[in-house]
């Protein structure tokens, strides 16, 4: 209703205004990590989320892919979520995520995860001096290839004299 006054009249007219709503969406980053990922460890996916209506509550729906889906309740005002899953399979999965917001209205996205079997490092050409002094040094040299790039590899090692092992790496 909109009302005018001119100092000694009212004049009222009614309008009619139509509200739409508007869908959530993804607005920023969003990601799974570790991608790639190894298998039997938690990958996480992480988004940022944007509803104008801040009143909403926000109903995210996972399909992991995998064979399992996963739903979470985002409360009104919510501007993030992370989750995190396990892949008990390798492959390249295609994970799918719906944003809805208590209207009903929907956003959907999808991004791709790798999952892979971790590898064993391989260790060759191990050589170290065959015969030393007490209080000597010994040096210990070998070659180590590992097929995953982002393995971070340690090295222990029991010089067997009663000590601690010792990490290096």
């Amino acid at each position: 209703t909109v009302t005018l006054n001119d100092g000694t009249v009212n004049t009222t007219q009614m309008i009619n205004v139509t509200v739409t709503n508007v869908s959530p969406t993804f607005p920023g980053s969003w990601s799974i990590t570790p991608n790639p990922a190894q298998q039997n460890s938690m990958v996480t996916l992480q988004a940022t989320v944007q509803d104008p209506g801040t009143l909403d509550t926000l109903l995210v729906d996972i399909n992991w892919a995998d064979g399992t889906t996963q739903s979470l309740t985002l409360p009104a005002g919510s501007t993030s979520f992370a989750v995190p899953h396990v892949y008990s399979t390798t492959g390249d999965f295609s994970v799918a995520v719906d944003l809805a917001d208590d209207d009903d209205t929907v956003n959907k996205a999808t991004i791709l995860v790798d999952v892979h079997v971790n590898a064993l490092p391989i260790i060759s050409n191990v050589s170290t001096t065959i015969t030393a002094n007490e209080n000597d040094t010994v040096t210990v040299t070998g070659d180590v290839a590992d097929a995953d790039a982002n393995d971070l590899i340690t090295f222990v090692v029991d010089w067997k004299d009663g000590s601690a092992p010792e990490t290096f790496g």
